[in-house]
C-alpha cells in the first residue's frame, strides 16, 4: 500500500459531518449502480485517503468507477437528446391555424409560430378541407427567357442563379421550361 495521508486514517477522529454526507453518498449509490460499480464506491467510501497508491486495488477500482460513470454519461447522451412532447391541439389551436394559413401564412410559418411538424399542419388542413396551395413560379416567362438567353451565350446556371436569387436547379428548370 501507498503513503496515507488522510487524518481519518492515520487516528484523528473523523468530523460527525463528513462521515453523515459518506454515508449520505453510500445510499445515493446503493440505489443507482449496479453491482461491481456499487462495490468500488464502497470501497472509496469506506477507505478514504488510499488513492496514493495508483497501483493498489482500491485505486483500480476507483478508476473502474469513474470509466462506468463516462460510459453512462455517453450512453445517456446517445439515446436521443430530447424526449418528444406528445400533446393534441385544441379546436381553438386548429380554428387559429386554418385562419392563419386563408390568411396567406405558409406552412414554413406556421411550424415556427405554434411549434408542431409540419405534417401535422399540412394533415389539420386536409382533415378540414382546405385545399393546398401550388408552388409559385419563382420566375416569370419574361424572365425565364432572358435567363435561357443568357444561358446560350455562356453564363452558368450558378452565375444566373446568383443574378435572380433563386437556386441553380430552379434556373436550369425554368430554362428547360421557356
Amino acid at each position: 500500500m501507498g503513503r496515507l495521508s488522510n487524518p481519518i486514517v492515520t487516528g484523528d477522529s473523523p468530523d460527525p459531518k463528513v462521515l453523515s454526507e459518506a454515508t449520505d453518498a453510500k445510499k445515493k449509490v446503493n440505489r443507482r449502480l449496479k453491482k461491481p460499480v456499487l462495490e468500488s464506491v464502497r470501497r472509496i467510501i469506506d477507505h478514504p485517503g488510499q488513492l496514493s497508491n495508483p497501483y493498489s486495488d482500491f485505486n483500480q477500482a476507483f478508476i473502474r468507477l469513474l470509466n462506468a460513470m463516462r460510459d453512462s454519461e455517453a450512453r445517456k447522451h446517445r439515446s436521443g437528446s430530447k424526449k418528444r412532447i406528445l400533446r393534441r391541439l385544441s379546436k381553438a389551436d386548429v380554428d387559429y391555424m386554418v385562419a392563419r394559413y386563408q390568411e396567406g401564412a405558409t406552412i414554413k410559418e406556421l411550424v415556427i409560430d405554434m411549434g408542431i411538424h409540419r405534417t401535422t399542419i399540412m394533415d389539420h388542413l386536409e382533415k378540414r378541407g382546405i385545399p393546398r396551395r401550388g408552388h409559385k413560379r419563382k420566375l416569370n416567362d419574361e424572365i425565364a427567357l432572358e435567363a435561357k438567353a443568357l444561358h446560350d451565350l455562356g453564363f452558368s446556371y450558378y452565375e444566373l442563379a446568383r443574378k435572380y436569387h433563386v437556386s441553380a436547379d430552379t434556373i436550369k428548370r425554368e430554362i428547360e421550361r421557356a
